[in-house]
């Protein structure tokens, strides 16, 4: 299901959000896996496939005791955990002078996205605000639709940048608050459209220096109207080219 399809519907549906922690888990991100796993749990605490992932994306990153917390609560729900059943709440912290408290994973990461630096991003790079928001895609076709745009017509082109820079935000701020599932951006893809960026400055200042230096293969001298006959080889200036300027 595409992102931008999803209604406030899906967003209430834990089904969705789990579905978006497999895929990060899939990709080995398991942070923010665990993330979506927490806010699908967080709409249905009863979420036993949700807190069987979690638990499985805690253990790949160490997180051993929070691990056996999801584990157990895992069994609670199948009917096999003895004794008392626990609270279906995600794993407890001790910290000192604190004492227990239950971390919300999915908000700690997702309140890293800054829309503010989002925006600022897609307003002198456009189409950089989108991969920041981890649509990596998107942040590509307003890059390339910015490009074409302003060479072919400039308003299309300031159009698609404007939209880009309320997109990034928006985006953004949605995930900060758990609007929309959380994207974290990809290093490689910053990189990948820093070097494309990199390689359209070149082809355009090789562009823009073949014009200036020559018309359809003209020479500079030819743009000058200097030209050289049998009467004049050096193309030397005529009386009438200095009489007339032309």
């Amino acid at each position: 299901m595409a992102k931008e399809s999803l209604t406030e519907k899906d967003l209430n549906d834990p089904a969705v959000w789990k579905e978006a922690g497999d895929r990060f888990f899939g990709r080995g991100d398991y942070e923010a896996a665990s993330m979506n796993y927490v806010r699908a749990i967080e709409l249905n605490p009863d979420y036993l496939q949700a807190w069987n992932s979690l638990s499985l994306a805690l253990r790949k990153m160490g997180r051993m005791d929070e691990a056996d917390h999801a584990l157990h609560i895992v069994k609670d729900l199948q009917g096999e955990s003895p004794g008392k059943k626990m609270p279906h709440e995600p794993p407890a912290h001790e910290e000192a002078g604190h004492g227990k408290h239950h971390p919300d994973y999915a908000r700690q990461d997702r309140e890293k996205k800054n829309p503010v630096l989002a925006a600022i991003a897609a307003v002198f790079f456009a189409g950089l605000g989108q991969i920041y928001n981890g649509q990596n895609l998107k942040g590509f076709l307003i890059f390339f639709g910015t490009v074409f745009g302003v060479a072919l017509l400039i308003v299309p082109g300031l159009v698609i940048w404007l939209f880009g820079i309320y997109d990034a935000y928006v985006t953004a701020k949605r995930m900060k608050y758990g609007k929309i599932p959380y994207e974290p951006a990809n290093l490689l893809f910053v990189l990948l459209y820093f070097v494309i960026l990199v390689v359209a400055g070149v082809v355009l200042a090789a562009a823009i220096f073949a014009i200036f230096t020559g018309l359809h293969g003209a020479s500079p001298l030819s743009l000058l109207n200097i030209t050289a006959s049998a009467s004049n080889p050096q193309g030397r200036y005529s009386a009438n080219w200095i009489g007339n300027g032309t």
